[in-house]
């Protein structure tokens, strides 16, 4: 095992905190979706109102049918779920339910995680995308806000999502629950409680 690998595993295996998130728990990948991608880089109450927004414009409707949004403050989240939507509409046989579920069942990795951002549009990676896949998917992923990488940083780990996946399996660690434990140790801050 790495150096950088084994720290991983002593790091994770020091925080006490290893609850998983259950913000988005009860919710369609639909409402999950435009819930992560209104976790902009605001604090707790402007994010919420945010997210709340978007939630009650998505009016429980699957992403393939709704076409361009202009439901977010910032372009590039518009854009995300304009894309993803047309994308969808384009694929004909796909519902996002359906989109999410089949990516699940057949790429429990870091492959779904690059599906996801190429129907976005998004070719750098995403927090938010990110945050998706590790909350509401279940999926192999490492969100990495601010306070996450300056945590990284301070451990001399990489800040890069793909490359600390790759530490976090080579350390036989599932991605996702380290993901959880570090930003915890990383920042108090939470998002905002939107299971049902």
């Amino acid at each position: 095992m790495s150096p950088e690998a084994q720290k991983i595993l002593t790091i994770y295996n020091s925080l006490e905190d290893k609850r998983p998130f259950t913000w988005l728990k009860g919710r369609s990948y639909s409402e999950a979706f435009v819930i992560c991608v209104g976790a902009g880089p605001w604090k707790f109450a402007r994010r919420k109102a945010i997210q709340g927004m978007a939630l009650e414009k998505l009016a429980g409707k699957d992403i393939m049918d709704l076409g361009m949004v202009d439901w977010y403050p910032l372009e590039w989240q518009n854009n995300f779920v304009t894309n993803l939507s047309n994308n969808l509409q384009k694929a004909k046989h796909w519902t996002f339910e359906k989109f999410c579920i089949n990516g699940i069942k057949n790429n429990k990795t870091i492959i779904f995680n690059y599906q996801l951002d190429a129907y976005c549009n998004c070719f750098n990676g995403s927090k938010v995308l990110s945050l998706f896949c590790r909350d509401a998917l279940g999926v192999s992923a490492f969100p990495i806000d601010r306070h996450v990488r300056r945590f990284l940083a301070q451990n001399n780990l990489p800040t890069k999502e793909d490359k600390v996946i790759k530490l976090c399996f080579e350390a036989e660690l599932e991605p996702s629950k380290v993901a959880v434990a570090f930003v915890r140790a990383a920042s108090s801050m939470d998002n905002p409680d939107w299971s049902i």
